[in-house]
């Protein structure tokens, strides 16, 4: 009987679980996205209802690197008593995240990103005094002769052996992060992002997607090569060239189907601080000589 408010430029981390909910009698409206991979977050009024109880969303797309203005999203929220759940793994270790002052309800991140740990550890904030129901109940290490698995966090939420040496792996990321500067990694991003933007544009042939009127951005640029498939592009750019990038879908169905790449997919170039720009050069001489061989024309 209740509904929720998301966007189409969700992960399928985010749309899977509400489609089930929809089984369950949950209603879902999607925010869409226009062709150029952009939302218009006023229109988040005309889909209010009076059953409405969340907005879910990213926290930046994972396909575009465009943010989401978290602050309107927020202030919309709070005008209409909703709750406020984030998808924050493209953002976490990238952006400087304030849950109580951006009144965010629930924060959910992966480790893996830019957080610089390994796969297969993550984490959720919840509100304090916000109930969560487990998907999963079993061992918690305490109050053993229970029949009840423990209710209080954040063991509520931790059924099962912790994965000790991904959380340490996590602390070890977030301890780099402490001591290279968020500040400064995310500068130097940027500008690697700017600069891969600016010299790709160049290359006859080549369409990148997304809003880049600012960089203030993740470190993401998505392309297609005129005539050729992306897993294509990216399978010759590993081959041949040494340099890896994401191709397909990403995970993220509707954005790909309002930048109509639903059928191709799109080549995803993901930079890190310790890029460089001679390495950006190389994969700009790679797109370039893959245009000229394989592209159309």
């Amino acid at each position: 009987g209740d509904h929720v408010i998301t966007t189409a430029w969700e992960h399928n981390s985010v749309l899977r679980p509400l489609y089930r909910l929809e089984t369950q009698g949950v209603e879902l409206s999607v925010l869409p996205s226009n062709a150029q991979g952009s939302l218009d977050l006023t229109g988040l009024g005309g889909l209010l209802r009076l059953n409405t109880k969340a907005v879910v969303c990213t926290h930046a797309s994972n396909v575009t690197g465009n943010l989401i203005d978290l602050a309107y999203v927020s202030d919309f929220c709070l005008r209409h008593n909703l709750l406020l759940i984030v998808d924050g793994a493209q953002t976490a270790g990238f952006l400087p995240i304030n849950v109580r002052l951006q009144n965010i309800d629930v924060f959910c991140f992966t480790g893996h990103k830019s957080l610089y740990g390994p796969q297969g550890v993550g984490g959720i904030y919840l509100r304090p005094k916000l109930d969560l129901q487990p998907l999963k109940v079993g061992g918690s290490g305490m109050d053993s002769f229970s029949p009840i698995h423990p209710t209080r966090m954040p063991e509520a939420l931790e059924a099962g052996t912790l994965n000790t040496p991904g959380i340490a792996g996590l602390l070890a990321g977030v301890r780099y992060i402490k001591k290279t500067g968020l500040e400064k990694i995310r500068g130097e991003e940027q500008g690697l992002t700017k600069y891969f933007y600016e010299r790709v544009q160049g290359i006859s042939g080549v369409t990148v997607y997304g809003d880049f009127r600012s960089f203030y951005r993740c470190p993401i640029v998505s392309l297609n090569i005129d005539g050729l498939d992306s897993s294509f592009v990216s399978q010759v750019l590993a081959e041949e060239y040494g340099i890896y990038t994401r191709a397909g879908a990403h995970c993220a169905p509707l954005i790909h189907k309002a930048l109509s790449t639903a059928g191709r997919g799109v080549v995803r170039f993901s930079f890190s601080h310790l890029n460089t720009t001679g390495e950006l050069d190389q994969a700009l001489l790679a797109l370039a000589s893959i245009q000229r061989n394989y592209g159309r024309g």
